[in-house]
């Protein structure tokens, strides 16, 4: 009797597992294989914008860049945007915001910027520590009382990821067997924490790093209780206001959003819709929409002596030794490089930067201090590579401004 019954469990199981495999493989090929092909000639749709006119052969050789590479590596469009002297010189863009409609990416067309949110984050920590609301160093559950762990973490093991909490998992639990892919509905910040905040942490706090977008979930969160104020509103005031990013929000679902681009999945020649995630899970660590040219004035920001003190400055950009090593490390929303990687430079060059990478969105935000220089960029499509391939576009944008400048 046992015998049979367990033949008839192993049936069972056998089948459940076959059902779950073939449901996963029809998600992959609806939603992670693109089957339609790229319109040809895309790249010449698109716009510009010259602020400076004294760059007027460097904007044509950027915007011809951004050309060469929405068709070679197959994307829907390029928004790109830099500033030089601390100025914005120049914003463009290259094919195609809705490739049904053949709607052109325009100036003020709207990209997820995936984890570049991060860094938009950050400047609220840093108006936040100048006007005296909250301190790093301290306990994070002298704000909260009794998050799990919360005597051990503070807010900059949050904001550098030495936290210990998780990132993105898969899980036979949920469907899609990703969060990446969630597609849920929070009212609130603090009711998007219940997705991790029973998890263990991977470590001691403090003792190691691990890149985790959940980790600015909770510190949005200790930002509303400090400053008593809802994160999206809180943000607002803080960052989009002040520095007139007119073209920067949350990414909500269900809104029309006639500014909003179209989200892909691309390879070689081919496209197809992206998986239509509900970003209400991480508005801080990979919410927002924005432009290339609103990235770009955040990334001033952080040069400006008018919105952010020295003493702000440091804790964004000055890595823990924990994740410190080689030419690279994280700050607090912020990688902070020094290597002689850009042509035009005579020797090592400091950058701060982030990369975005979110269901259908791309995106690269560099600042070189030392320069004045801001360079942005995204795409509406989720690439392979990730953003990777945004910073390579950045980064050769960077050489051409920087032999400029000599």
């Amino acid at each position: 009797m046992i015998v049979r019954w367990l033949k008839r469990l192993c049936v069972v199981a056998g089948i459940l597992l076959v059902s779950y495999l073939i449901a996963v493989g029809l998600f992959y090929w609806n939603w992670m294989m693109p089957h339609e092909k790229l319109p040809e000639g895309r790249e010449q749709y698109g716009e510009q914008i010259l602020i400076n006119p004294e760059y007027q052969d460097l904007a044509n050789s950027i915007d011809n860049l951004i050309k060469e590479k929405t068709k070679s590596l197959s994307v829907p469009s390029l928004s790109a945007s830099f500033a030089i002297d601390n100025e914005l010189v120049w914003s463009g863009t290259s094919g195609l915001a809705n490739i049904e409609q053949r709607i052109p990416a325009t100036i003020s067309s709207q990209y997820r910027s995936g984890s570049v949110s991060k860094s938009l984050t950050s400047l609220v920590v840093a108006r936040l520590l100048d006007q005296g609301k909250f301190k790093v160093d301290m306990p994070i559950n002298n704000y909260l009382r009794d998050y799990p762990k919360g005597d051990v973490i503070t807010s900059r093991m949050l904001g550098n990821h030495t936290a210990g909490i998780r990132h993105y998992k898969y899980s036979l639990s949920i469907w899609p067997p990703n969060d990446f892919l969630l597609d849920e509905e929070f009212d609130s910040v603090e009711e998007s924490l219940e997705i991790f905040k029973e998890d263990d942490l991977l470590f001691k706090p403090g003792t190691n790093f691990s890149y985790s977008s959940y980790g600015y979930n909770l510190l949005s969160f200790i930002l509303e209780e400090v400053s008593d104020t809802p994160f999206l509103e809180l943000i607002q005031k803080e960052v989009f206001d002040p520095l007139q990013m007119s073209n920067t929000g949350a990414d909500k679902a269900g809104i029309k959003n006639d500014q909003r681009v179209n989200f892909y999945n691309t390879k070689p020649n081919y496209y197809g819709q992206a998986y239509p995630v509900n970003l209400s899970v991480k508005w801080a660590g990979g919410g927002f929409l924005s432009t290339s040219t609103d990235l770009v004035k955040a990334g001033l920001s952080v040069i400006n002596d008018n919105y952010i003190s020295d003493e702000a400055r440091i804790i964004l950009f000055t890595p823990p030794n924990k994740n410190g090593e080689g030419p690279c490390g994280y700050g607090f929303g912020w990688t902070v490089c020094k290597y002689p990687v850009l042509v035009g430079s005579d020797a090592p060059i400091t950058t701060y930067s982030h990369g975005g990478s979110s269901e259908g969105g791309v995106s690269f935000l560099m600042v070189i201090p030392e320069e004045g220089v801001v360079i942005a960029i995204h795409s509406n499509t989720t690439l392979s590579g990730g953003s990777n391939n945004m910073r390579l576009i950045v980064e050769e944008i960077a050489s051409m401004i920087l032999a400029n400048k000599r």
